[in-house]
């Protein structure tokens, strides 16, 4: 079943016709598209909020670590973490000055333990290019995350409902060694109800150029066998 405009109707002797030169199916592309709400917060109140755009066009060949990797590199880079939230970081590097390290050869990165209540304790880990300080700093600060405004391709790709009690609860996919094969695709149950079961799908041979097709039906669609 194909859709077009109403002005690639043509009408002769008071029948409907649509003139086709050439038609391709081509390759689709899904934009998942949602906004990450963060909230940070401690024991007594909300002390900042911010909305995060994140997005992704996917192909028919789109690997889940692809997808994970990608919305974690946007959240990454669009995320701006609070001086509050940074302070026990440091606290933390200048007490490594006091005893002899070099700050500018620690590098560090933040994880987000989730708790049983939905909210993240915020943990930077810190480390040196050859390993002389490894350790794990907890930050009395808490991170909730909420995703909000939903495109319909990622209701449909991940099988999301707002409106479900089961609310960002995912299903799992156990699919072992998933990260080393290049041929896992995004498929199963996240993307359920997804045309062959894939995010996107990938056709580039022409079909058979027909010319003419007469309208029978009220809606601007017609089919061809």
């Amino acid at each position: 079943m194909f859709k077009f405009p109403t002005d690639w109707i043509v009408n002769i002797n008071e029948e409907k016709y649509i003139g086709i030169t050439s038609m391709y199916i081509t390759r689709a592309f899904r934009k998942v598209d949602f906004i990450l709400q963060v909230e940070i917060e401690n024991d007594e109140q909300s002390l900042s909020a911010q909305n995060i755009h994140i997005y992704k066009y996917f192909k028919d060949d789109t690997t889940l670590q692809e997808c994970m990797i990608s919305f974690n590199e946007m959240f990454e880079k669009k995320f701006n973490i609070e001086v509050q939230t940074l302070q026990p970081l440091r606290e933390f590097l200048a007490q490594l000055k006091e005893e002899g390290s070099q700050p500018q050869l620690i590098d560090f990165h933040y994880e987000f333990n989730e708790n049983e209540d939905g909210t993240h304790d915020c943990q930077f880990v810190v480390f040196s290019p050859f390993n002389e300080v490894a350790k794990e700093k907890e930050n009395p600060l808490r991170i909730r995350f909420q995703i909000s405004e939903p495109s319909d391709d990622f209701k449909n790709v991940f099988n999301y409902d707002a409106m479900l009690p089961r609310k960002n609860e995912f299903s799992k996919i156990v699919t072992p060694g998933i990260w080393d094969r290049k041929q896992a695709i995004l498929f199963s149950n996240i993307a359920k109800g997804v045309e062959n079961e894939f995010i996107g799908h990938t056709r580039n041979s022409p079909l058979t150029n027909p010319k003419y097709y007469k309208l029978t039906g009220k809606k601007p669609e017609f089919s061809k066998k």
